[in-house]
């Protein structure tokens, strides 16, 4: 697990954002975590993620409610995704990610 995965992603506030990443290599995640965060440029935190590791996959959700708290000053912003798997930590994903604020066009 040395590349890590660059994957530019659009986040519509008010709608869940899910995504499940397949660990392929030959490694255990037996008693894995996983971390997932959304920031601004200057590494402000708009939002974390929900994250489940089962079998081989890594499953990250931002709830609706959790996109509705960020600010509409905010149309980009940067997230990655962190394995943590007993003393290491791995990045596996990482990219832009565009925040359409239209909850209230729908």
């Amino acid at each position: 697990m040395d590349l890590v995965r660059r994957e530019n992603e659009t986040l519509h506030v008010g709608e869940d954002w899910r995504r499940a990443y397949t660990i392929v290599d030959d490694i255990s995640l037996n008693n894995a975590t996983a971390i997932c965060k959304v920031r601004t440029k200057q590494g402000k935190v708009l939002c974390e993620a929900e994250t489940s590791v089962n079998g081989q996959t890594v499953y990250v959700t931002i709830p609706k409610d959790s996109t509705l708290s960020i600010d509409k000053a905010y149309n980009k912003a940067q997230y990655d995704v962190f394995l943590i798997l007993e003393e290491r930590t791995y990045k596996l994903i990482m990219g832009e990610i565009t925040i359409i604020h239209d909850v209230s066009m729908h």
